[in-house]
């Protein structure tokens, strides 16, 4: 029975990382891989890990709950969209002096082409 069937054990041990559930890490602002343990990005320099505040366990920066101790982060407001509405006579409708003249060449801007 000698090395065979330790050599085969060994086969086995020296799996590939994926095929033992291992996830690789990448930063979430350019895709760089990175280390589990490693703080910031070695590509762009954003933060990848942060401390608990109470048992100053490092949890990844999108975690909601540490852990190791269960305390919540907050969650981050929810990014707020900006709308932009742009009018091709816009600079001269400001700059009107008549506001009933400056609403009614608004109106005639919203209307369908062709119609009187």
């Amino acid at each position: 029975m000698g090395t065979e069937g330790h050599t085969a054990i060994m086969h086995r041990a020296r799996a590939p990382s994926l095929l033992k559930g291992e996830v690789a890490r990448h930063c979430i602002h350019c895709e760089e891989r990175a280390d589990w343990m490693q703080r910031v990005c070695s590509r762009c320099g954003a933060q990848l890990l942060k401390e608990c505040p109470r048992c100053h366990c490092l949890v990844e920066m999108d975690t909601t709950f540490c852990v190791a101790c269960r305390h919540g982060f907050p969650l981050p407001p929810p990014p707020k969209a900006t709308v932009h509405m742009w009018h091709p006579d816009e600079e001269v409708v400001h700059q009107k002096s008549d506001t009933d003249k400056a609403c009614t060449e608004m109106k005639e801007g919203d209307r369908p082409w062709g119609s009187p």
